[in-house]
């Protein structure tokens, strides 16, 4: 649960709650109501650390129970509302108690998954589909029986949850004064420590590797760990996942605990002015790449951490800063847009918590290289399974989309482009890199062409899956039948991204067809050994085999009619 602290003299216990109770309600007007905070404390001022900043491991803990910062207490009214109370009560096992029909489903406990079983149950007792994107906009109990009794105002607005407005991104975009360089290190030597953050995660392994494999450097891992050994011991592990892992890496990499999302990396303060003064380079790929979540969630990972990662290498005099981007921090927009390696400002059809919170933190790196800090920006498109291996992560929503595929035993044909990049081939460009010691630039790092979402289903059904090809409504339709029966398919979460016409913007745009003007990276890797496969059908089988092969997704029925494979050629 959310929680906030409201700092201000305390007035005894009537005059707290009416305080919280005024700020709860001005914070409603500004926040979607699945993200407004559940939980409030009061105190006399904030804890702060020596640079004036608030101490988040000095506030105290919230109160428990939130029901004490609401206005009053309304308990179901109508047979409808007292129907919708007992399924919530079932589905997230809150007993017999009588819920607030004012109270949001996240602050009860409700998480996306037990959401889309509670839109199943109440299918089931009501007969009546609960709409996901509505409800999303006002989860509660006498929202969603207004909905299904038809009684909501046609006036209604839904507000999508996992949007920030203009003004929000803009105003967290405004780098702070604090952040230029104080001193420049000499980083003419070759790097003997690279700090690298997300390196328990699918693109950090692949990052490591190539590290490793790359330098004689120490990788120095900051993630999250009681002690450094801990750290080390994830980070083999990850390696190992993605079958990555290599006799005598222990050697090679030091763990440092920490958290992206906490002042100063989460890092103890003798622990920061050693990566701070150790750390030749600094990769920072962390981040929170949940679609469904909102932005005042991921922004904590996803801006703060840059901010984080910016202080400390201004702390370190200047250090390189090599920060993992996304072409999704690009808007989308109909037809041809020609986006060029640089800044842009441009924030109209940046749509979805996470890639709102790629183009805030675009925009904070680029403002540091203005002011003089050496940071590199990385803009790949789709990050798919490695070229050799096919090994990948499959947390990702193409990968989701596969599956949730397979298990509707149909697809949906839809003029999507997607730049697909395999994940060996940007985690080699990115070390390539940032171990040359190169003036700070913006690298848009895609694949050998564009890739049609219609070549994904071919490439499907040609490795012998049986897949009816519908048209996008009537996929949308089954998948919503699917949802309602309570199935646990892979796209049932996503729901909130999809309307019955079209995908939402999040996920693309029906002929949309961007240009990514790439000279920048063309010039970097010219003459060096770091290729790009094309994305054959002996890629993408390969990626299948590895979906197989670790049990993602069921063997296909028949591979009698598989297509032969084509002859790959290296393109970049």
């Amino acid at each position: 649960m959310n929680t906030t602290a409201v700092s201000t003299m305390p007035t005894g216990t009537v005059g707290n709650t009416k305080l919280i109770n005024d700020v709860r309600q001005h914070i409603a007007t500004l926040l979607p109501p699945g993200v407004v905070p559940s939980k409030y404390v009061v105190l006399e001022e904030f804890p702060r650390l020596p640079n004036g900043k608030t101490d988040r491991s000095r506030l105290p803990a919230p109160i428990t129970a939130p029901v004490a910062a609401k206005i009053e207490h309304v308990s179901p009214r109508t047979e409808l509302e007292r129907t919708v109370a007992t399924v919530w009560n079932e589905i997230l096992g809150l007993g017999a108690e009588d819920v607030d029909i004012d109270t949001p489903f996240s602050e009860l406990g409700g998480s996306s998954l037990s959401m889309m079983q509670m839109a199943a149950r109440v299918k089931l007792v009501t007969g009546q589909r609960v709409d996901v994107r509505k409800f999303i906009a006002a989860p509660t109990i006498r929202s969603l029986s207004a909905e299904l009794s038809g009684t909501t105002p046609s006036t209604t607005i839904v507000r999508p949850l996992h949007y920030a407005d203009e003004h929000t991104m803009r105003t967290d975009a405004q780098l702070p004064d604090d952040i230029k360089p104080e001193f420049d290190r000499d980083i003419s030597r070759e790097s003997r420590n690279v700090l690298l953050t997300g390196g328990t995660g699918y693109t950090g392994a692949f990052l490591l590797r190539e590290l490793l494999d790359r330098s004689s450097a120490t990788v120095t891992v900051l993630a999250r760990g009681a002690r450094p050994a801990d750290v080390v011991q994830r980070v083999v592990a990850n390696l190992a996942e993605y079958e990555l892992n290599r006799p005598g890496d222990e050697d090679r990499i030091a763990g440092v605990p920490g958290d992206v999302s906490r002042p100063y990396l989460g890092m103890r303060p003798d622990d920061y002015a050693r990566a701070a003064a150790d750390s030749d380079v600094i990769i920072h790929n962390a981040a929170d790449s949940r679609w469904t979540t909102s932005y005042s969630e991921v922004k904590v990972t996803n801006v703060l951490g840059t901010l984080e990662v910016l202080r400390l290498a201004r702390t370190g005099g200047n250090t390189p800063v090599h920060y993992v981007g996304s072409t999704g921090s690009l808007p989308t927009k109909p037809g041809t847009s020609v986006w060029h390696e640089q800044a842009n400002d441009d924030l109209d059809g940046v749509l979805g918590g996470y890639r709102q919170t790629k183009w805030v933190s675009d925009q904070l790196m680029h403002q540091a290289r203005e002011r003089g800090m050496r940071v590199t920006v990385f803009r790949p498109g789709a990050l798919v399974g490695a070229q050799s291996t096919g090994a990948c992560s499959t947390e990702t929503f193409i990968n989701h989309l596969i599956r949730g595929w397979v298990g509707l035993g149909c697809a949906m044909r839809y003029d999507l482009q997607v730049e697909m990049v395999p994940i060996d081939y940007f985690a080699r460009v990115v070390a390539h890199i940032a171990l040359d010691a190169r003036e700070p630039q913006t690298y848009h790092v895609l694949g050998t062409a564009p890739v049609m979402m219609d070549d994904v289903l071919d490439h499907l059904l040609a490795y012998g899956y049986d897949l009816e090809s519908l048209d996008y409504a009537e996929w949308y339709a089954r998948l919503l039948a699917a949802a309602d029966r309570g199935e646990d398919n892979d796209l049932v979460p996503y729901l909130p991204l999809f309307s019955p016409d079209a995908p939402g913007l999040e996920i693309g745009l029906a002929g949309n067809s961007p240009r990514f003007v790439d000279d920048n990276l063309v010039a970097a890797l010219a003459g060096s050994d770091v290729r790009q496969l094309s994305l054959t059908r002996e890629v993408m089988f390969t990626y299948l085999d590895y979906f197989v092969r670790t049990g993602f997704l069921p063997p296909p029925p028949d591979r009698s009619g598989a297509s032969p494979f084509t002859e790959s050629e290296n393109a970049r």
